[in-house]
């Protein structure tokens, strides 16, 4: 089923807020750092704010450390994530990514997995010839949080405030 708002739909309120989102975001962050794990829990870790350019890193480090499916399931590709979130845009490029490779998501102990994080790490799943599973693992003294999307502007434009609400209500509709 397709939404309609005045004339446009979802998808295109949606796309509109993310790029609002990213025309008020600071460029201030650091890249995520991609590594290899040194725990035998994941083959790779991604520790940081998400930012651009992050996706390219993953699949640098991915070709070279994931094996893709066995014969059976891809599930012995893990990927541990320990950030507060970042960029929308890339987190979502992130998460698309992860679950149309294949990957498992883990967040070990200690590690904290909140904002667009939380999104990349539903997306943990294993693949085969003959199976399609959920794969993450949540640590019980690891930390998972989830928001609505936060709008900072920095401006003093008057915004219509019933554009907004719509594009706002758009985005959760999306996320949910």
């Amino acid at each position: 089923m397709m939404i309609l708002f005045a004339g446009r739909s979802t998808a295109a309120w949606v796309v509109a807020f993310l790029v609002a989102l990213g025309l008020f975001a600071t460029e201030s962050a650091r890249a995520a750092e991609v590594t290899k794990s040194a725990t035998d829990i994941c083959v790779l870790r991604l520790e940081g704010e998400v930012v651009d350019g992050d996706l390219a890193r993953l699949k640098n480090l991915a070709s070279g450390n994931f094996k893709g499916s066995d014969g059976e399931s891809s599930s012995h590709d893990t990927l541990c994530l320990n950030s507060p979130g970042g960029s929308v845009v890339e987190g979502v490029k992130l998460a698309d990514f992860i679950y149309k490779t294949g990957i498992g998501t883990v967040i070990d102990k200690g590690d904290e997995c909140y904002s667009i994080c939380s999104v990349m790490f539903m997306m943990g799943i294993a693949q085969g010839p003959e199976v399609n599973f959920v794969n993450r693992k949540l640590n019980v003294a690891g930390k998972l949080g989830f928001h609505r999307p936060y709008l900072a502007i920095d401006s003093d434009e008057m915004i219509n405030v019933k554009a907004l609400a719509i594009a706002h209500d758009a985005a959760i509709e999306s996320i949910t």
